[in-house]
């Protein structure tokens, strides 16, 4: 059923992942420059 959805949702799937992991990787510096 998902390989049927349209090329645009798996471009906004795969920008939504690229996001989270900015999110994450931010947090995580955060966090480590406030036990420093």
């Amino acid at each position: 059923m998902w390989n049927s959805l349209q090329p645009s949702s798996r471009f906004y799937d795969q920008g939504t992942a690229t996001l989270s992991s900015i999110s994450v990787a931010l947090q995580l510096r955060i966090h480590f420059v406030a036990t420093i």
